[in-house]
């Protein structure tokens, strides 16, 4: 169903709205914002406690208490009170967090307590992020894979033309030329392993069987040398593209899946940019610039405890 004008502004709008050169400035105008925030805030809260400090030194001089008492308790109480308040956070912290105001965050209690450096959890620690096309297990960033399927027996290769099939061999005919006017001299009788080059793909599960596999391959082969079809129509001549595949050529050729042989089994193409693993076919990996596949294991053991508690997104005061 077509777009109307408003679906089209709105897109229009969002394309707008978010272009790089109209969000990096906001963005760097707001980071901005957020340093002189938190330098503002750190003054703020020294205040605070040297108000604080002062106002309980005086309650301690007019109490009578000396002056070098008076200007000890006031900080022992507060580091008191904040040992207090980081206990109940440690144990009833959790009943209310996260809290967050306008996505800034306030309170995280364990396990949302990964710092910006390392952002994810995995078991007991926190760890940075694994490059593109892994995932963490632990200590290590494991390449993505992608099944395949099992691989299927492969084909008894075709017998060169004019020699006979004798089943898993192929028999060279024995032929006889005359030299010399009475020599007669004999030549051919090789026999050949119909495996001795590793077998071919596909093999005979895509051909529908055994019994019929050396006749299929052979129109197989055939069809899979030429050009793939152009034209969708099959109601063509049979000789308007004499370098394409027909209809039924192009149907066999699609059919047959298991194309690659890897380690004496016949396998399913990998998708584009991706490879066998080595030893385990069955399985797809991202191939590398130099044509090699991914390897499997990255070791990045790169790691910090989480905390506790974490109060405005960077401080872990347990």
């Amino acid at each position: 169903m077509p777009k109307g004008v408003i679906e089209k502004a709105q897109e229009t709008a969002a394309e707008f709205l978010w272009m790089p050169e109209v969000v990096a400035p906001l963005y760097d105008m707001m980071k901005s914002l957020s340093k002189t925030a938190w330098v503002v805030l750190t003054f703020v809260l020294v205040f605070m406690f040297l108000l604080t400090w002062y106002g309980m030194y005086k309650e301690a001089k007019l109490a009578g208490y000396q002056t070098g008492v008076a200007v000890i308790v006031p900080p022992i109480s507060i580091a008191i009170a904040g040992v207090i308040v980081l206990i109940i956070l440690i144990f009833f912290g959790g009943m209310v967090s996260p809290i967050d105001v306008f996505g800034f965050p306030i309170l995280h209690t364990y396990p949302n307590t990964c710092d910006a450096t390392h952002p994810e959890l995995h078991g007991l620690l926190c760890y940075k992020p694994c490059p593109s096309n892994r995932h963490r297990v632990s200590d290590v960033c494991w390449a993505d894979t992608q099944e395949n399927g099992v691989g299927t027996p492969v084909g008894l290769e075709p017998c060169p033309d004019g020699w006979e099939n004798w089943g898993l061999l192929c028999h060279e005919p024995i032929s006889w030329r005359l030299e010399n006017g009475w020599l007669w001299i004999p030549s051919g009788g090789r026999l050949v392993g119909r495996l001795d080059h590793g077998g071919v793909c596909p093999g005979p599960q895509d051909a529908g069987g055994l019994p019929q596999f050396d006749d299929w391959y052979k129109r197989w082969k055939s069809a899979s040398d030429k050009k793939p079809r152009t034209k969708k129509k099959c109601s063509e001549p049979a000789n308007a593209h004499d370098t394409e595949r027909s209809c039924e050529e192009q149907k066999l050729v699609e059919g047959a899946v298991h194309v690659e042989r890897v380690d004496g089994l016949c396998y399913k193409q990998c998708p584009s940019g991706m490879t066998h693993v080595p030893l385990m076919p069955y399985l797809c990996v991202k191939t590398e610039s130099n044509g090699k596949p991914m390897r499997l294991d990255y070791y990045d053991a790169d790691s910090k405890v989480p905390s506790l508690i974490q109060l405005f997104g960077r401080f872990n005061p347990a």
